[in-house]
């Protein structure tokens, strides 16, 4: 299946991926007060963009240590499974949050496999599936990892409030 000038079904995401790894990320801890350790980062996305975030964090796992993925459209069905089983988690130490809408017939049964070789392979993830479909809880969700990331990104979780604004000391996120 073809998106625009790439093909993601053998599961290439690049060029994004080397644009983000090789262009984004050193112009961002060059430009701005960040940590630059794997350690405080996290990459996460909805549909194909959470695709692109496992990907990212398999093929780039020294740069990431958590990734989310909102559910994950697994173009084609194409799960990551060969990376997974390459990967090294003693040597990078990865999580994943992974939520998907049971009343999402396209991308339900992918997300939740992924999440069965997830535990096969022993590697730590939040699995949620909730009545939801594609787009209609993801507020929620994104609220609920953004608090699960940051438990591990600098100790401090962060705080959330009831005018759906996520608050922390990077400043607001607005939905």
């Amino acid at each position: 299946m073809s998106r625009g000038w790439f093909n993601r079904a053998d599961g290439n995401i690049a060029p994004f991926d080397d644009y983000l790894i090789r262009e984004i990320i050193p112009f961002i801890d060059t430009t701005f007060n960040t940590v630059p350790f794997r350690e405080a980062r996290a990459i996460a996305g909805h549909s194909i963009g959470g695709y692109d975030s496992v990907y990212i964090i398999l093929t780039h796992p020294d740069m990431f240590s958590l990734a989310g993925g909102y559910v994950a459209h697994f173009d084609g069905g194409v799960l990551p499974e060969a990376l997974l089983k390459s990967h090294n988690q003693k040597l990078y130490p990865i999580e994943f949050w992974v939520y998907v809408g049971i009343n999402d017939p396209n991308e339900f049964s992918y997300n939740r496999k992924f999440s069965d070789i997830l535990l096969e392979l022993s590697i730590p993830h939040i699995y949620v599936e909730d009545e939801g479909d594609h787009e209609s809880t993801i507020a929620q969700r994104l609220e609920e990892s953004i608090i699960f990331f940051s438990k591990f990104l600098n100790g401090t979780v962060v705080s959330v409030n009831s005018s759906d604004k996520l608050t922390s000391t990077w400043g607001k996120i607005k939905q």
